[in-house]
Order: C-alpha cells, then structure tokens, then sequence
C-alpha cells in the first residue's frame, strides 16, 4: 500500500511538470547541430522537379553556404506581395527539397519594419515561421501564426503554432 502511495505522489509531482513542457516556446539551442564545412559545388537538379525552375535563386543561396540546421541551406525567394517561397538544399549533396511550409510562405501585409517573417540558424534544425506556412493555393482561409518547426532530415515536423490574433 505504501508503495502504491509513493508512486501516485510521484506521478502527482511529476505530470505538471511534463505538460508544461509541451506548452513552451521551443529555442533554437534545444535543437542543435553539428557544423558541416562541406562545399558543395552544384545543385542536383534531378533531385526534384521544380528545382530547374528555381535555379538562379537556388544556385544563389548555395553560394552563401550553410546558413541551417548544421549543413543546409535555406533559400527563399518573393513569390507576390506578402509572400516568400523557398527550398531546403542538402550542402553536402546538392538535393533540393521543397516543405510544403515554405510553398509559398505568406508573410506579408501586417509586418512591423521590425518582425522577422521567418528565423533560423546555422546551427540549429528549429526553423520559425510568422504568417501563414505553405498556404497554397489549396487553402481559402490560412492560419496565421508563428509556426516552430524542426528540420527531420528531408521534412519539416511542426513543434507548435501560436495563432496570430490580430490577423489581417
């Protein structure tokens, strides 16, 4: 009996602690990786269908370097007012993915000069996203917000959404 006591009282300690967890903002440095120095001197445009279509704005962000999740490149580009569509480039590789988070990615139309519409880092797999990710054309209402999604190697999995409340 006394054990059964001391089991629920851990339990009764412990699952508060658990659920606040999943109800926090995740940082960038609770996602880390590794830095890759690899150079990779192309793209691999068969390595996706629409990566001829893209390959100014691609072979561009290449020659920037890794700028993510350890050795990757993100690239975007305008796709219309308030709106940014981009890749993930694999540097080691050159393979060009296309997340439905970034196709296409509105950002726009109720920025302050000062909001950043999409953060990463070199050095972490978090990708956040403000607006309403990969809206398409397939969606009439899209969910405005800030999107934290971690980078799984060849996909985006979302962490969290705040919905914006003052969307426009």
């Amino acid at each position: 009996m006394r054990c059964v006591f001391i089991l629920i009282f851990s339990l009764g300690l412990f699952v508060p602690f658990a659920t606040a967890q999943t109800d926090r903002v995740p940082l960038f440095n609770e996602h880390p990786a590794s830095i890759s120095n690899t150079v990779t001197r192309d793209i691999d445009f068969r390595s996706h269908k629409d990566a001829r279509m893209f390959r100014t704005r691609l072979r561009e962000a290449l020659r920037g370097g890794v700028n993510f999740a350890g050795r990757y490149i993100v690239a975007t580009w305008g796709c219309g007012t308030g709106c940014v569509s981009g890749a993930v480039i694999e540097a080691r590789t050159g393979k060009v993915f296309f997340p439905k988070e970034l196709s296409p990615f509105i950002a726009g139309n109720y920025y302050d000069d000062d909001d950043k519409p999409i953060e990463y880092r070199r050095n972490s797999s978090l990708l956040i996203l403000d607006g309403a990710a990969g809206t398409g054309n397939e969606v009439d209402e899209p969910s405005f917000g800030k999107y934290y999604l971690v980078w799984k190697g060849n996909r985006f999995e979302q962490l969290r959404f705040e919905p914006r409340q003052d969307q426009r």
